[in-house]
């Protein structure tokens, strides 16, 4: 008798932790995403990033790439009053060649960013190919200080930051 009574205690206090463990989950689960990502919904980030996705290749158009110009302005326009347009504003990096390791930063959320975009895509040849893409760095900072070869790729949320865009 006396074994039987310490099985069950033993019993019970597994099924009491496991129970614990499974409660401490799930308590996690729900919160973890308001903590990690900001609140920020995968589908927002997907339908946010699908508008430039068309636009990446290894020998795009010049034709495309001004469409992508013309894409971003109205993504910056759109996001420029919004609460969150320190982290949805899309700038574009363009590097003359491939050699070319900084490139230079045109856009932003000011009337100055998009005249600097519209400035690009005047400058861009329709018949001459790039290769689009977002290029993954280090440094977050670097848009407001103004080092351009350390442009992030994303921000924290998963938007995209910086498109690059080379010519071949």
């Amino acid at each position: 008798m006396e074994n039987a009574s310490k099985f069950l205690i033993i019993a019970g206090s597994i099924i009491i932790s496991l129970v614990l463990v499974g409660l401490g989950v799930m308590i996690y689960q729900r919160v973890a995403p308001s903590i990690t990502g900001a609140g920020v919904d995968e589908y927002e980030v997907t339908q946010f990033n699908s508008k430039f996705d068309g636009y990446f290749g290894t020998s795009v158009t010049g034709s495309n790439v001004k469409g992508l110009i013309n894409t971003v302005l109205r993504s910056n326009q759109q996001v420029e009053n919004d609460d969150d347009a320190d982290s949805k504003t899309v700038y574009v990096v363009y590097k003359k060649s491939s050699d070319d390791a900084a490139g230079t930063v045109y856009g932003g959320p000011s009337e100055w960013g998009n005249q600097s975009l519209t400035k690009l895509s005047t400058d861009i040849k329709s018949s001459t190919r790039y290769r689009v893409d977002v290029e993954e760095t280090s440094n977050d900072e670097a848009i407001k200080n103004g080092i351009t070869s350390a442009v992030a790729g994303y921000y924290k949320s998963g938007f995209y930051k910086c498109i690059t865009v080379t010519k071949l």
